[in-house]
């Protein structure tokens, strides 16, 4: 079944020559690995440059079911970055999060509002002119929202102490 979605690059890691695997957060199908060729010539279908972390590309493959590594039939960047490529600080915060994803996703299934998450903060980041020094803090936190750890909330109020063994917050300083 060919599958066109959107999709993030986390890793790429290459594999002989001419070949890379390279592993992507698509929208439609979660987690996902592929393998590609990648031809040294100028007028490539497919090139390296499109494996960089968090590059955001539209693609589409050949999903079919047991296999572990697909083939990309189609592929093109998605949304050109501005800034996030050439700036050493927004670089080296991309690929902090791009190998965090790469790591906290291992089994994500399809989840378009993880995605729309991930996508959104990339290009929020890409856009920042200031104050993005401590971004990977704050999409981390609000990644735990959807990687199923977030804290409880609801009965918060100013002062109280977030209790790390039971998940809530309360008005004692817990023991431990």
């Amino acid at each position: 079944m060919l599958v066109k979605t959107k999709a993030i690059v986390l890793h790429s890691i290459k594999l002989g020559e001419s070949k890379t695997i390279v592993d992507m957060l698509t929208e439609r199908q979660g987690r996902v690995s592929f393998v590609c060729r990648i031809a040294s010539s100028g007028k490539a279908k497919i090139k390296k440059q499109f494996f960089q972390p968090l590059t955001l590309l539209e693609l589409e493959y050949d999903s079919r079911p047991g296999r572990t590594l697909r083939h990309i039939g189609d592929i093109r960047i998605l949304t050109p970055f501005r800034t996030l490529p050439f700036d050493a600080f927004k670089l080296s915060i991309a690929l902090f999060l791009a190998e965090f994803l790469y790591y906290s996703t291992r089994e994500e299934q399809e989840n378009e509002p993880l995605f729309a998450y991930v996508e959104n903060s990339i290009l929020w980041l890409d856009g920042a002119e200031r104050a993005y020094a401590n971004f990977h803090l704050v999409f981390m936190m609000r990644l735990s929202r959807f990687i199923g750890f977030f804290p409880n909330l609801d009965d918060y109020r100013p002062g109280d102490y977030f209790d790390l063994r039971e998940g809530f917050f309360s008005v004692q300083l817990p023991l431990h």
